[in-house]
C-alpha cells in the first residue's frame, strides 16, 4: 500500500469541485462558492463568515444546469474561509451522481488528481 492508498471510511462519497466548477449555495442574500458535495454534506466558501459550530444554515443549491435543491445543515466546522455543513435536509443520490458525470465530462483530469491518481 503507498502513500496514495487509503480506506474511505464516510457513509457518503464526497465530490470535490474545482475552483468554478461547483454548485452555489444561495442563502440569506448571499451566493458562495461550493468547494465539496456529498448526500449529507457541503462545504463552501465565505470571506467574511461569523458562522460557528452549531449554527443552523439553510438555503438552496443552484446547479449548473440551472435546477436548484434546497438544502439545511448544522455547521459542524470553519477552517479560514471554508465552512462544513453537515446537512438534516440534503441532495438526492441520482444529483450526485448527475455531477460525478459533468465533472468527468468538463473537468476530466481534476477528479483522478482530487482522489490522488498519479497524473
Amino acid at each position: 500500500m503507498d502513500e496514495h492508498d487509503h480506506v474511505n471510511r464516510r457513509r457518503h462519497f464526497r465530490l470535490p469541485y474545482p475552483p468554478g466548477g461547483g454548485p452555489l449555495f444561495v442563502t440569506g442574500g448571499a451566493t458562495l462558492p461550493v468547494v465539496e458535495l456529498s448526500e449529507r454534506g457541503m462545504q463552501f466558501t465565505h470571506e467574511n463568515h461569523t458562522l460557528a459550530p452549531g449554527e443552523r444554515v439553510a438555503g438552496k443549491l443552484r446547479f449548473e444546469d440551472g435546477t436548484e435543491a434546497p438544502v439545511d445543515g448544522v455547521v459542524v466546522r470553519t477552517v479560514w474561509s471554508r465552512v462544513a455543513v453537515r446537512l438534516l435536509r440534503g441532495v438526492l443520490l441520482g444529483r450526485m451522481l448527475a455531477e460525478q458525470r459533468r465533472l468527468l465530462r468538463h473537468y476530466p483530469e481534476f477528479l483522478k488528481l482530487a482522489d490522488g491518481a498519479k497524473a
